[in-house]
């Protein structure tokens, strides 16, 4: 996240295939918006595209989070393991 995301340094420097990645971290929306909102006074209005790709992210992600740690304690009553803890 550090390197592909944009905290080091600028996402426009990194080379094609590269942004590409970065653009599927959620960080780097996060980090354009706060920079577009703190450095450049961005208005409200401008800063739509950013926010709605980080909604996009937690309505994806988070649905799919709860499902694998429901997976996870699934099997591992199934396996029995969770009684050790």
């Amino acid at each position: 996240s550090l390197c592909l995301g944009g905290v080091l340094y600028p996402v426009d420097l990194l080379p094609g295939p590269v942004r590409i990645l970065s653009n599927l971290l959620p960080i780097t929306h996060a980090l354009r918006g706060m920079r577009m909102t703190l450095l450049a006074g961005t208005p409200l209005t401008e800063l739509i595209p950013p926010l709605l790709v980080l909604v996009l992210f937690a309505g994806i992600m988070i649905p799919a989070s709860l499902g694998f740690f429901w997976m996870a304690v699934k099997w591992t009553k199934m396996s029995g393991s969770l009684a050790q803890y």
